[in-house]
């Protein structure tokens, strides 16, 4: 909530806008010509949401698996780490809401 304080507490509630938005029933060709350029600068959502798992890969650090040495020096065999069926959208998003980002 980054809404207004309460009044009987210090808790911020959710801020709601109401927004009216009216568009012009006729353009001039100019008005036309800059409301193109907007849209063709205008993101989609996939790729917002590309850029943001983009920006998120690039905090995320991955360590590799090593090798497990104890377990050749005593003869065993190395642990080997189970498949992970987890995309990597699903992982990202598990991170997020971890941060709190969600």
């Amino acid at each position: 909530g980054e809404g207004l304080p309460g009044l009987r507490n210090d808790r911020r509630g959710d801020m709601h806008v109401h927004l009216k938005v009216e568009f012009p029933k006729k353009l001039t060709k100019k008005e036309e010509e800059l409301l193109r350029e907007i849209a063709d600068e205008t993101q989609t959502a996939d790729d917002l949401r590309e850029r943001l798992i983009e920006s998120n890969q690039t905090q995320i650090e991955v360590d590799e698996a090593e090798e497990d040495k104890m377990a050749l020096l005593m003869g065993g065999e190395p642990d080997k780490p189970e498949e992970d069926s987890m995309s990597e959208e699903m992982l990202l998003r598990q991170l997020m809401a971890a941060q709190g980002q969600s």
